[in-house]
């Protein structure tokens, strides 16, 4: 009877030892912007362009003029092959570009998007702003 009493004293105490250092584990972390957008360029380059837009919408909704998070965006949507939503988040890049290699970025983004549309003529245009 004591056996029987000391194992289940025991295996209920591994369960809420083992409950609480699952929640542990589970629990929310919260990381800064920037290391959010290392883990988007990560995610993009990684082939994973669904887990930048989620980053990228998440980093515009906190500073929708965070131009990097813009861009994040506009790239993601052109890795999915939404080029029409990918030309207009870059173009709002190119608005919020305040720098010469912010607004490169921003123009050769565009260029390729519209090249990938098969419109050469916006592309060029873009690819001359770029410059």
């Amino acid at each position: 009877m004591a056996r029987f009493l000391i194992r289940k004293i025991l295996c209920g105490g591994l369960l809420s030892l083992s409950l609480a250092a699952s929640l542990t584990f589970a629990a929310a972390k919260t990381i800064s912007p920037e290391q959010a957008r290392d883990i988007a360029w990560w995610a993009l380059q990684s082939n994973k362009p669904q887990v930048t837009l989620r980053i990228a919408d998440a980093l515009t909704k906190r500073n929708p003029e965070d131009f990097e998070a813009v861009l994040l965006r506009a790239e993601s949507l052109r890795a999915l092959g939404k080029n029409k939503q990918a030309v207009i988040a870059a173009k709002s890049a190119w608005k919020l570009a305040d720098t010469q290699p912010k607004r490169f970025d921003a123009a050769h983004l565009i260029a390729k998007t519209h090249f990938a549309n098969g419109s050469k003529s916006y592309s060029q245009f873009w690819l001359r702003r770029a410059a």
